[in-house]
This record gives structure tokens, sequence and C-alpha cells, in this order.
């Protein structure tokens, strides 16, 4: 049951990081993202970056669901490492953010 919780951070960290990259886009443009697919989205349409994240996001809850049906201790690891990741990237983002601020 602890993958629920789990995967509530992860799902509220991928949000933070929508309203960073969002933050940062406003200051510097499309080019201040480093993922090439995001970054092209930012250059058509905001909104088809917002339906990317969260279109991502349920991808890959249901992934992680598939993977607890055969192994909730894998699931939970997996979870686990992609939290840390993606508090790096959020710090990353939001030291940039701090300085669009300014």
């Amino acid at each position: 049951m602890v993958y629920l919780y789990l995967i509530s951070i992860l799902l509220l960290l991928w949000a933070i990081d929508g309203y960073l990259t969002l933050g940062i886009f406003k200051k510097y443009g499309p080019d201040a993202e480093e993922n090439p697919i995001l970054k092209q989205l930012l250059r058509h349409n905001v909104k088809y970056f917002l339906l990317f994240k969260l279109l991502d996001a349920l991808a890959f809850v249901f992934i992680i669901f598939l993977i607890i049906n055969r192994n909730e201790i894998a699931a939970t690891g997996l979870l686990t490492i992609f939290i840390i990741l993606y508090s790096y990237v959020n710090l990353r983002n939001y030291s940039v953010f701090k300085e669009v601020r300014k």
C-alpha cells in the first residue's frame, strides 16, 4: 500500500516540474528546456506541452501498476528511484526559476 503514497509524491513532483518549466519558459523561451521533445512542444503550443506531461504521467502510473501486479517490492523500489531523480530535477529547475523571478 505504500506505493500509493509514492505514486502521489511522484505525481506532485511531476506537476511541480511542469509549473517550474512554464515559469522558466516565459522568461527564456523554449530553448531553456533540455528535453528535445518538450522543447518542440513548447515551440508549437503550451497546451501540447501540458497534454504531453499529463499523458506521460498517466502512462507511467499505468506501467507502475502493471509492475505492482507482478512484484510490489520492485515497483516500490522503482518509484523511490524516480522520486529521488525527479527531486533532483526539480531542485535544479527551482534554482533556475528563482533567477527568473528576480
